[in-house]
């Protein structure tokens, strides 16, 4: 998980400032604020016969009142359960009628829903995600049978030793923030949630100057944005959503905090993490994300060689970032038999030690960027993952920030890594969590 991934009114072609080497594939592109605050981005990409058009919401669980935690991610589960003109199901099989497919996500910061069809059908699919978007009924009987659906959902999230493992990890490290929230909620807040909950969150937060529309495919781009305006034009703005939004003040630790717990496995989950303050930090995150490359991305990476190549002491590891508008993580995971709890635990500061006190290898580091670049450019070779790309980074922060990504990695230096590791990574102050096996 690299930084890219979990991102002024301009109107026209819009490339990012200074060299525009890096993400090439990501522009040009149009973006336009309409008069109701809607902004729209639009790509043409006209290879194949394929649109993706994208409906970003600039909400997720750290918005969320604690007593309904869960409910970004419930709304997503109820936008396509049927409008005041389309009832359930109508939705799901109309697009499927048009050769398409539809889903949506949510996640901490931001909830995004979205549409790929043959590009020929573009203005039914637009008009069927912001019927969605505007027009949901909320119907109580279809509340409670998906509150049933996110129950199980919640529940297998709980019985798997991975998603329980983060679940625990996040609460811990961002503890007193909304970000220590889990992205489903839990049984208890989940039961709290009714419609009306449901109709304040479409006023509050599913309002046209904080949502983000991105169409990414073969089609023309003044006429796209013709036939948003006009779709669009009666969606009346909120002038008070930046003050629902949730105010987060992060400070990281100063001590070392772990939580441990047992369930019915055969092995050890483990995962450590330093805190740090993510976006508000961005140039420091370019660099941690190489970082995390060099130690441990992949099997060139260090603690792939010594503990699973040299020492066989592990079936899986790896070094990751996460980087939020407010915070951020620079964590290690690991999966192992518990008797080799105590070697692996060594090397793993061993390693982190070693890269603070010594700068990386040329080698090393240039494995590192092309790594990246090259798996950035591998996630965004559809027009559904382009879509993804430019409005995730538009909700969060500027689409130009994804297209100067590779110029930003490129410009690491080995001592840039060196001095990362010496701010970030403080032994006395992270976090360690662990799923053990029962009686261990």
């Amino acid at each position: 998980m690299n930084s890219h991934e979990l991102f002024s009114k301009m109107e026209g072609p819009c490339l990012a400032e200074g060299s525009c080497e890096g993400a090439a594939f990501l522009h040009p592109f149009t973006r336009k604020v309409l008069p109701n605050g809607l902004t729209v981005y639009v790509k043409e990409v006209h290879e194949t016969p394929i649109v993706a058009v994208y409906f970003w919401a600039r909400t997720g669980s750290a918005n969320e009142p604690e007593e309904i935690n869960g409910i970004a991610h419930f709304f997503e589960h109820m936008f396509f359960k049927g409008t005041e003109k389309r009832g359930v199901g109508e939705m799901d099989r109309a697009i499927k009628a048009l050769g398409g497919h539809n889903n949506a996500f949510t996640a901490m910061e931001t909830t995004a829903y979205y549409v790929v069809v043959p590009s020929e059908h573009f203005a039914t699919a637009f008009d069927i995600l912001y019927d969605a978007m505007g027009h949901s009924v909320f119907d109580p009987e279809e509340i409670e049978k998906e509150r049933q659906v996110v129950v199980e959902e919640i529940r297998r999230r709980d019985d798997s030793p991975e998603d329980r493992l983060i679940t625990v990890f996040l609460n811990t490290i961002f503890e007193g923030t909304p970000y220590a929230r889990p992205v489903l909620g839990t049984v208890e807040s989940l039961n709290r949630i009714d419609r009306e909950a449901f109709v304040r969150t479409l006023h509050d937060f599913y309002v046209p100057n904080n949502v983000t529309v991105v169409v990414v495919g073969d089609v023309r781009t003044d006429p796209v944005l013709a036939r948003i305006g006009q779709t669009t034009q009666a969606w009346e703005p909120n002038s008070s959503v930046p003050d629902r939004c949730a105010s987060i003040s992060f400070v990281p630790q100063t001590t070392v905090r772990t939580r441990e717990m047992e369930m019915d496995v055969h092995q050890l989950y483990w995962m450590m993490g330093f805190p740090n303050m993510g976006r508000l930090d961005l140039l420091d995150m370019y660099v941690l994300d190489v970082a995390s490359t060099i130690l441990g991305g992949g099997r060139s990476s260090r603690l792939y060689r010594r503990l699973v190549e040299q020492e066989g002491l592990v079936t899986s590891v790896h070094a990751w970032v996460l980087s939020l508008t407010r915070a951020g993580i620079f964590a290690v995971e690991a999966h192992f038999p518990i008797e080799h709890r105590a070697r692996v635990e060594k090397i793993v500061f061993e390693e982190i030690e070693r890269m603070k006190r010594e700068t990386v290898c040329s080698g090393e580091l240039e494995r590192a960027k092309t790594m990246l670049i090259t798996d950035f450019a591998y996630s965004n070779e559809t027009d559904a993952d382009l879509g993804e790309t430019i409005g995730h980074y538009a909700t969060i922060a500027a689409v130009e920030e994804a297209v100067t990504y590779p110029d930003r990695i490129r410009a690491v230096t080995e001592e840039d890594v060196r001095k990362a590791f010496e701010r970030y990574c403080d032994f006395g102050a992270y976090t360690l969590c662990a799923i053990k096996p029962n009686g261990s």
